[in-house]
């Protein structure tokens, strides 16, 4: 109605007057994060994922290994289908670079875990820490 007679009313003042009549707007409700990112200190809980892309046509999988506390790329390897082999070998390879994690949480992506998906930190214990954590006899 107010266009029809040449008055120019920006959606704020519309708003405005609108508000000092009594109209309440609705209120948005804001989704709380879900909290995925919750270690309280580095190396705390590492964060395992396997992110696929294709390369001229031929699929190509890439493993990243996250700090949880900073999200930092502890380790990452270039793979050309998911197995277990390079995610043990790039494991390895980080903790001889940074250091040995409390926890590790695999995501869906990974072949040992599909399905499961990762609700919480899952903590090494000292037999797991050893295998996982020491050096291959190869090495020596």
């Amino acid at each position: 109605m107010l266009k029809r007679s040449e008055f120019k009313v920006s959606v704020g003042t519309a708003r405005h007057v609108m508000e000092e009549n009594g109209y309440l707007p609705p209120k948005t409700k804001r989704k709380e994060p879900a909290g995925r990112y919750e270690a309280a200190r580095p190396r705390e809980l590492y964060h395992l994922d396997f992110y696929h892309f294709f390369v001229h046509k031929q699929k190509a999988c890439m493993l990243f290994i996250e700090d949880d506390f900073s999200r930092f790329i502890a380790g990452w390897a270039m793979v050309p289908v998911e197995s277990a082999a390079p995610v043990i070998e790039c494991f390895e390879q980080s903790v001889q670079c940074y250091g040995r994690p409390e926890g590790l949480c695999p995501t869906e992506d990974l072949p040992s875990t599909r399905g499961r998906g990762c609700p919480g930190s899952r903590p090494l214990t000292q037999a797991s820490r050893r295998s996982a954590c020491s050096k291959p006899s190869s090495w020596t």
